[in-house]
C-alpha cells in the first residue's frame, strides 16, 4: 500500500478510495487476488468517538457529492476513455 503511494491526496474524506487503490495496484503491476477463505473486517468507531465533531454521532458522514467526486476522480485518473462511462452512470 505505501509502496504504491498510499491514499490519493486529491480524494476528499471517504468514498471511492477502494476503487482508486484497486486500479492503481492493477495498472502499476501489482496483484489483486481473490482468496475465498479470507475474512476482511472493518472496525467502526463508536458513536462516542464522533461526539462534538462535524459528524455528530454518525460515523463516517460524508456528503454524497464528495463520494461522487472521488469516484469520478478515480475514473478520470485510471480509466482513460472509459471514464466517460462513469460520468454517464453518475
Amino acid at each position: 500500500f505505501l509502496n504504491l503511494g498510499g491514499y490519493d491526496t486529491g480524494m476528499r474524506l471517504y468514498g471511492g478510495e477502494e476503487m482508486e487503490i484497486g486500479f492503481r495496484t492493477w495498472q502499476c503491476g501489482g496483484d489483486i487476488e481473490l482468496v475465498p477463505c479470507s475474512n476482511v473486517f472493518h472496525v467502526f468507531r463508536s458513536a462516542t468517538f464522533w461526539q462534538n465533531s462535524a459528524s455528530g454521532t454518525i460515523a463516517y458522514q460524508v456528503p454524497f457529492a464528495d463520494i461522487t467526486r472521488n469516484k469520478l476522480r478515480a475514473a478520470a485518473v485510471w480509466m482513460d476513455e472509459y471514464a466517460k462511462l462513469v460520468q454517464i452512470a453518475s
